[in-house]
């Protein structure tokens, strides 16, 4: 049973994971979303491997959601010490900072990312902001296809986390799927939790090669994606 207002975006499930009230979707898997997002998107783009290497990042995220993503990239890239980060998000509906940290305190482990986000919730529209000394976001809000021309420069990674593609099919249109390979340097990977066939058959006529992979918990299959060199 929901404890908020009908009129909320958010609202929260007896057992505590946020949920859309416009989508009727999970923001993340109920099992441990921290989990789910390290698999799909960190894993899933070999973020580790180019932290490793150290220099700077850049990925494009549709969807931010309760920030859960970025809050892990954040939190991973803490452990290199010459690895820096530009994140570039889209989303339609950014939650409060209350939601924010509601919806991520089940993971402690995340707490400084959290706190340093909180610290400069909200952004302004399209304007970067520093996040500590090693990251960047800039959050573009409304609709991806209509706010992606604002970004001029390749992204090394993109994360599709919008909600389910039944549900929200505006986030995976193939519009938009052209542009986001438009915008991905030559060798940038993709990951998307998404499996549906129309969605890898998307992917593929944008130009990307992509492979289906094992997806988290209970879900059989993921997508993850690569721009050719």
């Amino acid at each position: 049973m929901a404890e908020d207002a009908q009129d909320d975006e958010i609202y929260w499930t007896e057992d505590g994971a946020p949920r859309s009230r416009r989508f009727d979707d999970v923001f993340f898997s109920i099992v441990d979303g921290l989990a789910e997002t390290r698999h799909v998107f960190l894993e899933g783009a070999e973020l580790h491997d180019r932290i490793a290497a150290g220099g700077g990042t850049r990925i494009g995220e549709i969807g931010f959601g309760v920030g859960l993503n970025f809050c892990a990239a954040l939190t991973a890239l803490q452990a290199a010490s010459s690895a820096t980060l530009e994140y570039i998000a889209f989303e339609r509906c950014p939650p409060s900072a209350q939601e924010i940290e509601r919806a991520l305190s089940p993971w402690p482990e995340l707490a400084a990312a959290r706190d340093a986000l909180l610290a400069c919730w909200p952004p302004k529209d399209g304007a970067a902001v520093k996040i500590g000394d090693k990251a960047a976001l800039t959050l573009h809000v409304g609709e991806a296809l209509d706010r992606i021309d604002r970004l001029d420069a390749a992204c090394d990674v993109w994360w599709l986390d919008g909600f389910s593609p039944a549900k929200n099919p505006d986030a995976w249109d193939q519009a938009l799927l052209a542009k986001i390979f438009e915008r991905t340097a030559p060798g940038g990977r993709l990951s998307t939790y998404a499996a549906a066939g129309w969605v890898r058959r998307g992917l593929a006529a944008a130009g990307f090669t992509v492979e289906r992979a094992p997806g988290f918990g209970a879900k059989r299959e993921m997508l993850k994606a690569r721009r050719p060199l």
